[in-house]
């Protein structure tokens, strides 16, 4: 169509991720409502594919073992986590705004990959830096007493990182917040994958594919603190209010 050499035109041309995504966005913006009606038949369907798969490109050999897994998936609350993802894009005509979370994010992106004396002084993650090398010698350092204690630490430790983006430099709270702590953006968090209902039915779908002796254990603290990491009023109560909606 039109509309798609006009996209393929312009990601050629493209001189940032912005600019590429932007591109992206206004390709597929039409196609949007689409989606949104039909969001809970679309995670049905391909739950209801995966389950009735006969595995026929899977090695005879395996086919049975193959169909009998399907069957023992979890896949209903992957299907719940994917409705509740697309429920936070799709409700109280939050499109345009979440559209503009993702653009400034990649510029941010953009930002961080060009000469740190530029003259952006809150829009980029470069000031991350210190909290990732942090959180990869505390992973590495962490004296475990088990495999889930250690998986446990490591998902509390990854925390940090998002916490540093939200509570780093006070001087970029108000900016932060204007872009990204919005109504529109605070309910797609609170509704994602990272939160603790959505996040307990990622591990359970996990836990299906181990043997019973391998299966993860997370704690409710673990829990909590991975699904609080996305929302500044949670890392910074002091810094961060909630949203006027």
């Amino acid at each position: 169509s039109d509309n798609g050499a006009e996209m393929l035109m312009g990601i050629r041309s493209s001189k940032s991720l912005r600019e590429l995504a932007s591109h992206v966005i206004t390709f597929l913006k039409p196609y949007a409502a689409d989606v949104c009606t039909c969001k809970d038949d679309i995670f049905k369907g391909v739950r209801k594919c995966a389950e009735r798969y006969d595995g026929m490109l899977v090695e005879e050999e395996y086919r049975d073992e193959f169909r009998s897994a399907m069957k023992d998936m979890y896949l209903e609350g992957l299907e719940k986590v994917g409705k509740l993802g697309l429920a936070g894009f799709c409700s109280n005509e939050c499109n345009d705004d979440l559209y503009n979370v993702v653009l400034d994010l990649l510029e941010m992106l953009d930002n961080s990959m060009v000469n740190a004396n530029g003259t952006e002084e809150c829009a980029h993650f470069r000031h991350l830096s210190d909290a990732i090398y942090q959180f990869v010698d505390d992973i590495v350092s962490y004296q475990a007493t088990s495999r889930d204690d250690w998986i446990n630490n490591m998902f509390v430790k990854f925390a940090d990182i998002p916490n540093a983006f939200w509570c780093g430099r006070q001087q970029c709270v108000e900016e932060l917040s204007e872009s990204f702590n919005t109504c529109c953006g605070v309910q797609m968090i609170k509704k994602l994958p990272n939160r603790k209902a959505s996040f307990s039915r990622i591990m359970t779908f996990v836990n299906g594919l181990l043997d019973e002796e391998e299966q993860i254990t997370l704690t409710k603290d673990t829990y909590k603190v991975f699904g609080n990491m996305f929302l500044p009023v949670k890392q910074c109560k002091k810094k961060y209010s909630n949203p006027t909606c």
